[in-house]
């Protein structure tokens, strides 16, 4: 029975995230260090971590990030990481939260949470296979092309997974920092495994700590027509309460357009458009009807697109 709840909750839980990570536009990617101890029926310690996002389907020896992305004013967030074992296999963490309040900001959540809502699953896998740790490596570090590893992933996790998989039982998961430069937290927590008796260990000492990586843009345009004469200056204060200061700088008069978006992609706010004089131009977003999260500010004018993420916190 244990084992039956147990890869139920896994498997709706990573069909649900295939279900919108597959219909957002505005995914954000991090890398960085996830660490913890454990002990009972197993015992050690992980330690993983990346300096930068690789760009390939080869898993390196180590690596820790996460990604970010918004569906329906939901806010998902999913963090694999692992270590290598052998040649072949690899020790996996993995964190997924999930916050509908439009905007993800420090908070602590509960594991293992309302299985129902999705709200918080934590999940440490020893000696895993390296097709599965590549298939989850190419969802953080390829957020542009598609889901290439879905099938891949959903097949490993039916057929390898769940027999395998110490779950949370009981716990907590503390986001302490979220920014579109950095995500830090602690946790810790009781994890089960299936079997009878369960097999578990206790998770001590847990701490994540990211930093962001290039967002890639809504919409492409050939990079050899990306004009040089068009700047967004960097945003004022920002993090920020309230109101933000944006500015940017013409080369010569554009026709602009200037509006805010969520991380899912959907328009919040027109800031400004018309046609403007060269030079330096600013305005000011006050957000006081807005929530705390991350938003995006673009720059339009006729060939080009910039993008900016700020956040808002109050």
């Amino acid at each position: 029975m244990v084992r039956v709840n147990q890869y139920g909750m896994l498997s709706i839980v990573i069909v649900a995230f295939a279900v919108n990570l597959a219909a957002q536009t505005l995914p954000s990617s991090y890398y960085g260090q996830l660490s913890f101890d454990y002990a009972g029926t197993m015992n050690g310690s992980f330690n993983a971590g990346a300096t930068e996002l690789p760009d390939t389907l080869v898993p390196p020896t180590s690596f820790a990030g996460g990604i970010i992305f918004s569906f329906n004013d939901t806010t998902h967030i999913l963090m694999p990481a692992y270590q290598q074992i052998t040649d072949s296999t690899y020790d996996v963490f993995i964190i997924y939260l999930c916050d509908d309040g439009g905007g993800v900001e420090p908070q602590t959540w509960t594991l293992p949470g309302d299985i129902t809502d999705l709200q918080a699953l934590a999940a440490f896998i020893p000696g895993i296979d390296s097709a599965f740790v590549a298939g989850l490596l190419n969802l953080v570090a390829d957020t542009t092309g598609g889901i290439p590893a879905l099938d891949l992933l959903l097949g490993q996790l039916i057929d390898e997974i769940a027999p395998y998989t110490y779950f949370a039982a009981t716990g907590t998961i503390q986001l302490d920092i979220i920014s579109p430069d950095t995500i830090g937290g602690v946790f810790a927590g009781s994890f089960l495994q299936a079997g009878f008796p369960p097999p578990f260990i206790t998770v001590t000492n847990g701490a994540f700590n990211f930093q962001g990586a290039i967002l890639p843009p809504l919409a492409t345009t050939p990079e050899d027509v990306l004009p040089s004469q068009v700047k967004l200056h960097a945003a004022y204060p920002n993090p920020f309460n309230a109101s933000v200061t944006l500015g940017y700088f013409l080369s010569r008069s554009a026709a602009i357009e200037f509006a805010v978006f969520d991380l899912s992609g959907r328009q919040v706010a027109e800031l400004d458009k018309g046609y403007r004089q060269a030079g330096n131009n600013s305005l000011t977003w006050t957000a006081n009807d807005f929530s705390s999260g991350v938003y995006l500010v673009r720059l339009n004018t006729a060939n080009s697109s910039q993008f900016q993420k700020v956040l808002l916190l109050k």
